[in-house]
């Protein structure tokens, strides 16, 4: 090992560090910790035996119960729990090990493993197990101290009792387990943590209750998880990672949904909450009366549910599985980003390919004026997105993985293996990255390939510029958009770039034995434009780049569509592909069974995912100016939904500029 690495590593396990981490963490402003009393600090420190560091959490969390909640949930703030490395999160694990089986019995399964994992997860139940004692415990305290008739503190004392001594009966099991665990999972730093295929958990149990009481436990639920919203969220407020999957092909091509499918859509539907946030698997087979409900669910603007077709994500899954029935069972990260429930370990978001960059690099080049053929353009473009690509591979090969022996309880992979998630546990151990600005690089490249065809001669000031430009040709060429159009020349250019970028990453390997995945969406596209200088489509420099598979210019969502269903999407290209497109309200009201239609036909053409936000430009205007007015007005931002009010000012004007240009679009 490097003699710097060593010292460095050396110096992270030191109380000085520690304390600077820590003193960080209670300062970030999303966790609002600058508000506590520095005496009420609760430290995790690093031990060298990371179940004790679990076991150490476990005694110190302070339970607050709730006695007019149906579900208990508590966060402590005031804890930290240390971790020196990257962690395996923004995924969702499969819940299914703790519902079918109580905790007593998994400690009986894993008290007798030979091997080292199977000793560390019994160690870490027992800890689970002494924790649940503390909660059965306070409960039963407040209810002897108590007055009152506390149906709900009874009912969960219920529930946390089931969970040592049986396997989840009733639907207020699931629930309250997998709100428990998540917990867990958010104390010990989790971040980004989703909720797995809801419907499919729920599938063998038998609610007696009528369709309201199911919708009503289904809201509380919602509410219960939407409780520390704050805490939870990572780079903007909103953006949890808690996403429910609902529906889905199962490998007969039969659709599966089921009458929890319906509800949690009809749930969310009635009680608009910007997180937990939902994602449907929609195809060519599924229910009409499904569709629809999801449909008049986003129109209520709440952002949800996220759409991903399984015509083509299926298709796309199996070249990366080594079963294709697997490629059946998939669930997302945070936002989008596919992966296989209960056997991935793919970390999706680890770096962001900016296609805007190459361009700045290439104008830099003194090559680039000497160019009089547009393919010396392409290829210096290509060259320098090369440089990028390469970069990418560099710093992912750095990564190095905190131990996680609760993350790896969750894969069945982990246990025969007798490895760690963090040591390459999991069945498949992808690294995912995402990637922005490629509509910025394809207008751009096309706005010089038209000067180069037509014979007009251009300055670096003429591409640069959107102010006095001399040359009124030039002015006009650099209005046209170009991306998202359903032309041949266009396609054929972004097919050309993205066949570059994927030859560049197919063949890498991580020290796991995993691929790169990557993708055509990104929550980077406002962070990262901050760092790139101007293009030559009209972005100034520090400017957003552009969102997604969108558009910008007076383009029909069908010729959108038809666009990304020519784009392939197939193998480690599969990290997230995401339509995004805003549609008036007025519009989807006056149209609805057009709109319908719309979307169905849309499965059938084939794009990969798509996302809408359902407002007006008058709306979000109106409340910029006047918040007040609007504190429930929900928008869909990168891959989750926010309270407009919550957003910094930079995503409110882009989502506003957004909006204007879109409407009085028609299919």
């Amino acid at each position: 090992m490097d003699i710097s690495i060593k010292i460095k590593s050396l110096l992270k396990r030191t109380k000085f560090y520690q304390n600077k981490i820590v003193n960080k963490y209670y300062l970030n402003i999303n966790n609002r910790y600058n508000k506590l009393d520095k005496n009420k600090k609760i430290v995790c420190y690093y031990k060298k035996n990371k179940v004790n560091q679990y076991l150490d959490l476990f005694s110190k969390i302070n339970i607050k119960l709730d006695s007019n909640s149906r579900f208990q949930m508590w966060l402590n703030l005031e804890c930290y729990f240390v971790n020196l490395n990257v962690l395996a999160d923004n995924m969702s694990v499969d819940y299914g090990i703790i519902l079918n089986n109580s905790i007593n019995s998994l400690i009986k399964k894993y008290e007798y493993k030979n091997n080292s994992i199977g000793q560390e997860y019994y160690k870490l139940l027992k800890g689970i197990n002494l924790y649940l004692d503390r909660i059965i415990n306070k409960i039963e305290i407040e209810l002897k101290n108590s007055k009152k008739n506390e149906f709900y503190l009874w009912r969960s004392l219920e529930l946390f009792k089931n969970m040592k001594n049986k396997k989840a009966e009733t639907v207020e099991d699931v629930f309250q387990r997998v709100i428990f665990w998540s917990s867990i999972f958010w104390q010990s730093q989790h971040r980004l943590m989703g909720l797995g295929r809801m419907d499919k958990l729920l599938n063998n149990i038998n609610f007696e209750g009528s369709d309201e009481e199911l919708k009503v436990l289904i809201k509380d639920f919602y509410k219960t998880m939407h409780k520390y919203y704050l805490f939870k969220s990572n780079a903007l407020i909103g953006d949890t990672g808690q996403i429910i999957i609902l529906g889905g092909l199962e490998n007969n091509n039969s659709y599966f949904c089921n009458k929890y499918t319906y509800a949690f859509i009809e749930a969310l539907k009635e009680q608009p909450l910007p997180d937990p946030k939902i994602l449907l698997r929609v195809a060519k087979s599924m229910p009409d009366d499904l569709l629809e409900l999801a449909l008049k669910c986003i129109a209520t603007g709440v952002g949800s549910p996220l759409l991903s077709n399984d015509e083509i994500v299926v298709e796309s899954l199996k070249e990366l599985t080594e079963d294709e029935n697997d490629a059946f069972n998939y669930v997302t990260s945070a936002c989008w980003e596919p992966l296989i429930y209960g056997k991935s370990m793919d970390k999706n978001n680890l770096s962001c390919i900016n296609y805007a960059q190459p361009i700045v690099d290439m104008y830099k080049d003194k090559e680039f004026f000497k160019c009089t053929r547009f393919e010396d353009v392409l290829n210096l473009y290509l060259k320098y997105l090369n440089i990028q690509l390469d970069n990418i591979k560099n710093r992912l090969d750095k990564i190095k993985w905190e131990k996680d022996p609760l993350i790896s309880m969750f894969f069945s992979s982990c246990i025969d293996n007798d490895k760690d998630i963090s040591e390459g546990g999991g069945s498949y151990n992808n690294y995912g990255i995402l990637s922005v600005g490629l509509a910025n690089a394809i207008d751009s490249l096309c706005i010089i390939r038209d000067l180069l065809s037509l014979g007009i001669e251009y300055q670096l000031e003429d591409l640069i510029s959107n102010k006095n430009i001399a040359n009124k040709e030039i002015e006009k060429i650099k209005r046209n958009k170009y991306f998202a159009k359903d032309d041949d020349n266009i396609v054929k250019l972004v097919k050309e770039i993205l066949d570059f970028t994927n030859l560049n990453l197919k063949n890498y390997c991580n020290k796991f034995g995993g691929k790169i995945k990557w993708g055509l969406s990104s929550p980077g596209y406002i962070d990262l434009g901050k760092i790139t200088e101007a293009t030559f489509d009209g972005r100034d420099g520090g400017d957003p780049l552009s969102v997604h598979i969108s558009s910008i210019d007076s383009i029909s969502y069908t010729e959108i569509i038809n666009f990304s269903s020519k784009i392939y999407y197939k193998g480690i290209r599969s990290n997230g592909n995401v339509v995004d497109l805003f549609i008036s309200p007025n519009w989807i009201n006056d149209n609805f069974e057009k709109f319908f239609l719309f979307i169905k036909a849309s499965i059938n053409v084939g794009f990969f995912q798509m996302q809408m936000n359902v407002v007006s430009s008058k709306q979000l205007i109106e409340a910029q100016l006047n918040p007040l007015k609007y504190p429930n007005l929900i928008v869909r931002v990168w891959g989750f939904s926010a309270l407009f009010n919550d957003l910094p000012k930079e995503y409110q004007d882009l989502l506003i500029k957004r909006a204007k240009c879109c409407e009085g679009l028609n299919v």
